[in-house]
């Protein structure tokens, strides 16, 4: 293997689709605040009086706003040039995470130990080297084929990987 290219990119709907969803929470929560004055309680463990609940309101709302923010963000870095996930000969590079533009080089003789890690139905791996560690998600590959391919073929080089 010479050169293999993989594109890392968040997926065009997930920020949509989190601007929309956070969106009409941040509305709920504004309906929420503009109500009457109520007192809230929360799980049958928190009491909160009129005021405290109102307050609460505009803490979710505010919260949900960022969240919108964050939406838009990642809907604008998915149109943006694409990144890629590079393996050569002798290193594997990537984005350091999955909003920078700046690739990490890890060399694979510097690779100490590989774990894929697995949450919810999310797919990372961790590749650890001497300089650190750099983690991928499989969600900003453009298929699980890809990961699994990935996967192998930083395997196959990493020295002291299991």
């Amino acid at each position: 293997m010479k050169f293999k290219r993989y594109p890392y990119k968040q997926k065009w709907w997930a920020g949509p689709a989190c601007a929309v969803f956070f969106g009409l929470c941040a509305w709920m929560f504004w309906h929420k605040a503009h109500q009457a004055p109520r007192g809230l309680i929360i799980n049958h463990a928190i009491e909160l009086s009129p005021s405290g609940a109102q307050a609460f309101h505009w803490l979710l709302f505010v919260a949900a706003l960022v969240f919108v923010a964050l939406g838009l963000m990642v809907t604008a870095l998915s149109f943006q040039q694409a990144r890629y996930i590079t393996l050569t000969s002798r290193a594997v590079s990537a984005p350091k995470n999955g909003f920078s533009k700046v690739a990490v080089e890890v060399p694979f003789d510097s690779i100490t130990s590989l774990q894929v890690q697995a949450v919810q139905r999310q797919r990372f791996l961790h590749i650890h080297h001497r300089a650190g560690k750099l983690s991928i998600a499989q969600s900003m590959l453009p298929s699980q084929a890809d990961f699994e391919e990935l996967c192998q073929l930083v395997a196959a080089k990493a020295p002291s990987a299991p």
